[in-house]
């Protein structure tokens, strides 16, 4: 009697171990249950325009689109979110068509390695030039915006030295350098915490004449008005005698030697 119960509980408990083995008594995972597990809705974002490489970006070119996973797989081939943050100057990576799902590796932004290269045109080369910290600030000078560059300049001598090292008054003339060219970024100064280093997209003659002109001058930036004209007035060149209308040079012959005195006289 005893083996024979003996006998009955080894093998119950056998049964049980190689049941357990092959998974008998586990619960089954029906088809509903993986549904449940899915994501009910996926976010996404489609372009409602045609964007260029290096275009800017702005939220009113794309459109948000919430709807269920097994639509949006069917639509448009999309089984998971795809959310999307803006930054300010942010431009396309390359050409995106109407109605197109984009990510966000699909943009650069300025502190992107391949931001430069993106919003410098074909025909232009990216070239940086140090304007006063406070001017560029006071100008509220920004990226994409178009700005005009004006030279202080002298017949008697450079004038981007200390302005206590110049003496001669009776040469300077401001006259427009560069006119309505497309600031690329702007940076604070490195070497000098004083400047800012605005980077234009410019020509190669732009580029000789900006050489030249930061050799002998100093360069003065703003940004063009509204309508987007060239806010210089009627007068392209200025000189001391625009600004004081009694102003005159007084040439002495002192011995062999030669000087110019700046005076003004009443007419």
């Amino acid at each position: 009697m005893n083996s024979k119960f003996i006998f009955i509980i080894a093998f119950f408990a056998i049964f049980l171990g190689i049941a357990s083995l092959t998974g008998l008594f586990s619960p089954k995972h029906t088809s509903t249950d993986v549904k449940k597990s899915e994501p009910v809705e996926v976010t996404f974002y489609l372009t409602n325009q045609p964007v260029k490489a290096g275009q800017s970006f702005e939220k009113h070119m794309l459109n948000k689109h919430v709807m269920t996973r097994s639509q949006a797989i069917r639509l448009y081939g999309i089984s998971d979110n795809r959310y999307f943050h803006f930054f300010k100057g942010m431009v396309a990576r390359r050409n995106i068509v109407q109605g197109q799902s984009v990510t966000q590796q699909d943009f650069s932004v300025p502190q992107s390695s391949d931001y430069l290269a993106l919003i410098t045109p074909k025909d232009k080369i990216a070239y940086p030039i140090a304007f006063n910290l406070q001017q560029v600030d006071v100008m509220k000078i920004h990226t994409n915006e178009f700005v005009n560059v004006m030279l202080l300049s002298s017949s008697k001598g450079t004038v981007n030295a200390e302005p206590s090292s110049f003496k001669h008054v009776s040469g300077l003339t401001v006259s427009p350098l560069l006119r309505h060219v497309k600031v690329l970024t702007v940076n604070h100064d490195d070497k000098n915490k004083s400047k800012m280093s605005v980077v234009l997209a410019l020509s190669q003659k732009q580029i000789a004449k900006t050489i030249i002109a930061q050799r002998i001058g100093k360069l003065y930036i703003f940004r063009i008005n509204a309508s987007g004209t060239f806010a210089y007035g009627e007068q392209s060149k200025v000189t001391v005698r625009d600004v004081i209308p009694g102003y005159v040079a007084v040439k002495e012959l002192r011995g062999k030697s030669f000087s110019v005195d700046n005076a003004i006289q009443e007419r």
